[in-house]
């Protein structure tokens, strides 16, 4: 073999050998690459598991707040004043913490008692479920069942002008307090009539994008206004605070042992400004401190002495606690838990959980 051919043969085989290494080099940088991705995908598949596991930890210790909260409740539906110390609580637990809060929703205008339901509807309900305790209001349980009768049959009216005094004492004007009247109206009842000149049914939200209908059934959630008040929702944000919905429940009944200083005023909008708004906070601030043993002795006070208030007027207050909104907070190792759940207490202080939301604010 020539010299040449020897140096040939040795190029080409460090060629050879160049390439080779370029390969196993390739292949193992591919290999490499594919470990570090299937080590991510993995690492973010078992981030995930753990993350999954944490909001469904979180979701019991939520579920156990509400139960908790249940337990409380049924004890205020006759007891006058909540408790500071049951608004909030707190409960430490393994890596976090639970709260749950406590929230009386009768101390607010009710948006479902614009809704009207049939005679049948509402009979049945008075004697099924008695609204009003005779003991404490004073009522017979016949006077208890005349009377849901008669607000729930003929009180459209009256809740549109309490609506309008509402509006007055929060510097509203009266064609914002008809304008969202009739739209809530609508919102409500089962025909496909518009109310008043600003009403709109099913044929109007249809045309919307995205169009939709009305539900013709109770608010179940007070963010459900901005589907019926759309762009002007925003104009009626000082109104927010002092509106609620308590789904099932078609009355307005306020609870005068519930209400401060601050919403006293309410008061004045259930009487149609019978009574002004400084009489209502003071009425409030010399509250007995256990408050108000019933509502007879609410209206005692010397402030309605010659003052003529009807019976559909006086069964807009109560002070009765049935409906209540528990939200428990959970903070769960890297995991964040938000629940809002809407509770009843029936007369045999039995409670039932009407809704729950999760992870928002209601």
């Amino acid at each position: 073999m020539t010299r040449n051919a020897q140096q040939r043969r040795q190029q080409t085989l460090e060629k050879s050998a160049g390439a080779a290494l370029i390969l196993v080099l390739g292949v193992l940088s591919v290999v490499g690459i594919l470990a570090v991705q299937i080590m991510g995908t993995v690492d973010d598949l078992t981030r995930r598991q753990q993350g999954l596991k944490q909001l469904q930890q979180s979701y019991w210790y939520a579920r156990a707040g509400e139960q908790y909260a249940t337990f409380i409740s049924r004890d205020y539906l006759y007891t006058k004043i909540l408790k500071a110390e049951h608004t909030s609580l707190s409960f430490p637990i393994e890596q976090g913490i639970l709260q749950v809060t406590l929230k009386p929703l009768q101390n607010c205008f009710n948006l479902n008692s614009f809704s009207q339901r049939s005679g049948i509807d509402v009979m049945n309900r008075a004697f099924v479920d008695v609204i009003d305790n005779p003991v404490i209001s004073g009522d017979t349980a016949l006077d208890a069942t005349a009377s849901t009768l008669d607000e729930n049959l003929n009180s459209t009216a009256l809740k549109r002008r309490q609506l309008q005094s509402l509006f007055a004492m929060l510097d509203l004007d009266k064609d914002s307090s008809d304008y969202f009247a009739d739209r809530l109206i609508d919102w409500l009842d089962q025909d496909n009539l518009p109310s008043g000149y600003q009403g709109a049914e099913n044929t109007y939200y249809a045309s919307e994008q995205p169009g939709q209908l009305t539900p013709n059934q109770h608010l179940v959630i007070s963010d459900e206004m901005r589907d019926f008040l759309g762009d002007k929702y925003n104009q009626y944000q000082p109104l927010l605070p002092y509106l609620c919905t308590r789904p099932g429940d078609n009355k307005l009944q306020i609870n005068i042992n519930q209400l401060d200083q601050s919403n006293a005023f309410l008061i004045s909008a259930a009487l149609l400004d019978k009574i002004d708004k400084q009489t209502a906070i003071d009425i409030i601030r010399d509250r007995p401190e256990e408050g108000f043993a019933s509502l007879a002795d609410f209206w005692q006070l010397p402030a309605f002495k010659n003052i003529k208030i009807s019976v559909m007027q006086k069964n807009s207050l109560s002070v009765e606690n049935r409906y209540f909104q528990v939200r428990s907070s959970v903070s769960y190792k890297n995991a964040s838990y938000i629940s809002f759940s809407l509770i009843r207490i029936n007369s045999k202080k039995q409670v039932q959980v009407i809704s729950r939301q999760y992870g928002v604010n209601s």
